[in-house]
């Protein structure tokens, strides 16, 4: 299964806010969980790693419903 498209705004990307839109649902957890790796690897003085932040989100889905389990394949 291909995830959609989705293009960002700038407010998109700050609030992405559109529960009618299943993408978006999953487009939100991504955000939430990107905003909170950047923070806490900064407040480490950790350098940005895109493999780190892959091996977080996973963690982080094997909780999450499947609707959005299954929207990312990682």
């Amino acid at each position: 299964m291909c995830a959609p498209m989705v293009t960002l705004m700038n407010a998109d990307k700050i609030y992405a806010h559109h529960p009618e839109k299943l993408s978006f649902r999953t487009l939100n957890f991504c955000l939430i969980v990107v905003r909170f790796y950047i923070y806490a690897a900064t407040k480490e003085n950790e350098p940005l790693s895109f493999q780190a932040f892959k091996i977080l989100l996973k963690g982080k889905l094997s909780t999450e419903p499947s609707y959005i389990q299954e929207s990312l394949s990682l």
